[in-house]
């Protein structure tokens, strides 16, 4: 059935998104959301938000925006989605490379980011990534 699909998609997209391979998790992501969007399941924002989290520690964080603005984020966004308005920021902060921005904006939206246990563990690996291109700027003028 799709939805058995979409779950084992978006399982797999777990799976790489952990292994560090944001393309192919972007993938799966986008696969299940699409399932899971043709039958209206709630899942479908879930999926949503991973594909942002893919773009963003892939080194993407500007393709954010066009993910939420389009066909897929329109649908969803909105002021009840304050789950889309957290990836969005994080990927703005992410985008300027600000370290101060991405820990106020952790801590705004903390019970949001951090009820998810991918995005909460990636968002300490994208902070320890930004801390460390920071120092190196530092280091190395």
């Amino acid at each position: 059935t799709p939805l058995l699909q979409a779950e084992l998609d978006e399982m797999s997209g777990i799976l790489y998104c952990e292994e560090g391979d944001n393309v192919t998790g972007y993938s799966y992501f986008l696969e299940a959301f699409e399932a899971y969007d043709s039958s209206k399941d709630p899942r479908a924002v879930k999926c949503l938000k991973y594909m942002c989290l893919c773009k963003i520690l892939g080194g993407h964080p500007n393709e954010v925006p066009a993910i939420l603005s389009g066909k897929h984020g329109l649908k969803y966004a909105g002021s009840n989605n304050l789950d889309l308005d957290a990836m969005s920021a994080v990927a703005k902060s992410a985008r300027k490379r600000s370290l101060e921005e991405f820990e106020e904006t952790v801590k705004k939206f903390s019970d949001i980011l951090k009820a998810d246990d991918l995005i909460s563990h990636h968002l300490d690996v994208l902070y320890d990534q930004m801390l460390e291109a920071n120092l190196l700027k530092i280091v190395n003028p």
